[in-house]
């Protein structure tokens, strides 16, 4: 299977207040976790993104169309640094994850 993609000269480009905009938004979702984490420690991934799924509509900036499921790698992530110990795999997904 082959991917061939195209670039246009005139295609529209990422401007700076997207891009704060999602750095804002990955704030939001840090503080929240962390907050989760101080709550229960021994809380697993699926829990967290349940947790947050259920709030999602109280975590203003997310990505339209896809919500926190659009933030689950970075949400991993955060978790692989915040808390190594709770990291689980969810859904079949492997969480090895290389910062």
């Amino acid at each position: 299977m082959s991917i061939v993609i195209v670039a246009l000269p005139g295609a529209p480009s990422l401007s700076e207040e997207t891009a704060q905009a999602d750095r804002d938004c990955d704030e939001r979702i840090k503080e929240y976790v962390r907050n989760e984490l101080n709550k229960q420690p021994d809380i697993d991934t699926a829990s967290i993104v349940h947790a947050i799924a259920v709030k999602e509509t109280e975590i203003p900036g997310l990505p339209p169309g896809g919500g926190i499921h659009t933030k689950y790698v970075a949400l991993l992530s955060l978790l692989h640094t915040l808390y190594t110990h709770c990291l689980s795999p969810v859904h079949g997904l492997s969480v090895d994850i290389t910062l």
